[in-house]
């Protein structure tokens, strides 16, 4: 597996798609800071020196929105184990105590799925409301190439779930470990928006509502 280290980039996921095609399965793409890290919608994601800024190429052999999932549980197995209790937030949040502590985008690029993952690791400050990291709750620096170690130890188990399709499993641990399903919410789309109940997530990943309505993306808010 081949691991690209940058001292500064614009965005590693605009990075990871210039270089896709020539790439093999799991070239990983490390910076220190982004000047450009986005986050869904292009909208402008903070990130400074301190955290994990990071984009994996992969090569699957079929595409589902399941890799969300995926991405989303290695991530929550990384962070336990570093005794860190977070849980997910559908489509790509972590939340720890409803804090974000990390986000992942997803991108095609040809035949490569771009999984970009920004994670708070040694942040103690940022412009954002309604963060944390690593650092804040546990008061201890990382390093973080042993973070990325471990996060993509977590990845290719659970990459390998999805590879022999046992989609059942990666399903069932995604719905153990939500925050978003239970909930009273508002689903912003890109054509509309949606109030109800999170009752459960179908086989593809789309959120099913109360109402028996399907949503394959959009920014969610949890009501008290």
């Amino acid at each position: 597996m081949k691991i690209i280290k940058l001292d500064t980039v614009e965005s590693t996921n605009d990075y990871a798609k210039k270089i896709a095609s020539e790439s093999e399965n799991f070239t990983t793409i490390l910076a220190k800071k982004q000047s450009k890290g986005k986050g869904r919608l292009n909208r402008r994601w903070e990130s400074p020196e301190g955290g994990l800024w990071v984009s994996i190429i992969l090569k699957p052999n079929f595409f589902s929105s399941l890799l969300s999932l995926v991405s989303g549980l290695a991530v929550l197995k990384t962070l336990e184990s570093y005794g860190i209790c977070s849980r997910l937030k559908w489509p790509n949040d972590l939340l720890v105590s409803e804090k974000k502590i990390c986000g992942i985008l997803l991108e095609k690029s040809s035949d490569s799925i771009i999984i970009g993952i920004g994670l708070n690791v040694n942040i103690s400050h940022m412009d954002t409301e309604n963060w944390t990291s690593m650092f804040a709750e546990t008061k201890k620096e990382f390093n973080l190439e042993e973070v990325l170690d471990v996060l993509i130890d977590h990845m290719k188990y659970y990459y390998s779930l999805y590879e022999k399709k046992e989609f059942s499993k990666i399903r069932e641990e995604w719905k153990q470990n939500s925050c978003t399903l239970g909930k009273n919410v508002v689903i912003e789309t890109s054509f509309e928006t949606i109030s109800g109940k999170a009752v459960d997530i179908d086989e593809n990943g789309f959120l099913i509502l109360d109402s028996g309505k399907k949503i394959n993306a959009g920014d969610v808010v949890h009501l008290r």
